[in-house]
């Protein structure tokens, strides 16, 4: 006798997206940003969307939690639950880490960001401009001494943690444009779908015969690759504020300072 198919409901749009912010858009399981990834019902009750019954997956991992013939399941529900639980306090620490950076760096140039929401541009601080080289000097640093070991895990962990830093100063410098000017959402929210979407875009574009096609080396690839895009970013941001009298002649010396900090940051060496 055939089983009816299961009652299916959709997940309300504001619990997704706020399920999908949670885990970084990024499979809790193998933790790859860039998977194609959709939100699993740990009790196999696809009604039930309590925040706490639902985990992202990428489309691997989810074909892991189906039962199969006489042999169960690969992935069962409370090693989800396990995977997800780690996976979303790892998230908060490292957003905390990111946070904290930026908050430290404002303190420092005595700036505060505007309050929200707020209905118009409001021009940044020269001396907050002046300050994001020397932050990201160290992010790189912080990211480094987190994260010390060659180890592939523990490099590509290393720009995990940087790109999050990055994506704080993007989210301060957002604070300046009026209320939800990206895209009408928060800007958290916001960059990190962005971000995500660049870690989709490199891994298609370097693994061309499919996914998992690339071997190994694809994770470190995509991870670089994405940091770049994240420091454009925030370099396009900035020299956007050319349009102002009071930035355009320090905006070249600001690109150089930039770069530079980047070179120190990576090749910075613990005196310990």
């Amino acid at each position: 006798m055939s089983v009816p198919p299961k009652l299916r409901t959709p997940v309300p749009a504001e619990i997704a997206a706020a399920v999908m912010y949670a885990h970084d858009r990024t499979c809790c399981v193998c933790r790859q940003p860039g998977l194609t990834v959709q939100i699993h019902h740990v009790d196999d009750d696809p009604t039930n969307h309590d925040p706490d019954n639902l985990a992202v997956l990428c489309l691997e991992d989810h074909n892991r939690t189906q039962v199969r013939g006489g042999f169960g399941r690969r992935l069962s529900a409370a090693e989800v639950r396990i995977f997800r639980d780690k996976w979303l306090e790892h998230v908060r620490q490292r957003r905390a880490r990111a946070e904290e950076l930026a908050a430290q760096a404002m303190a420092r140039v005595s700036v505060t960001p505007p309050a929200q929401p707020h209905g118009s541009f409001l021009m940044p601080p020269a001396a907050f401009i002046a300050s994001l080289p020397a932050i990201r000097k160290e992010a790189l640093i912080r990211a480094q001494q987190h994260w010390p070991s060659w180890a592939t895990a523990d490099v590509m962990n290393r720009q995990y943690e940087y790109i999050e830093a990055l994506r704080g100063i993007l989210t301060a410098l957002a604070a300046f444009y009026p209320s939800n000017h990206f895209n009408n959402q928060p800007a958290q929210e916001y960059f990190v779908e962005v971000i995500n979407s660049r870690f989709l875009w490199h891994r298609a574009r370097l693994e061309p015969e499919g996914p998992g096609s690339g071997g190994t080396m694809i994770g470190p690839m995509v991870v670089a690759s994405v940091a770049a895009d994240v420091e454009g970013m925030i370099v396009d941001l900035v020299l956007s504020l050319s349009r102002q009298p009071e930035y355009q002649e320090g905006l070249s010396a600001w690109k150089t300072a930039w770069d530079e900090a980047g070179k120190e940051g990576q090749h910075y060496e613990d005196p310990k």
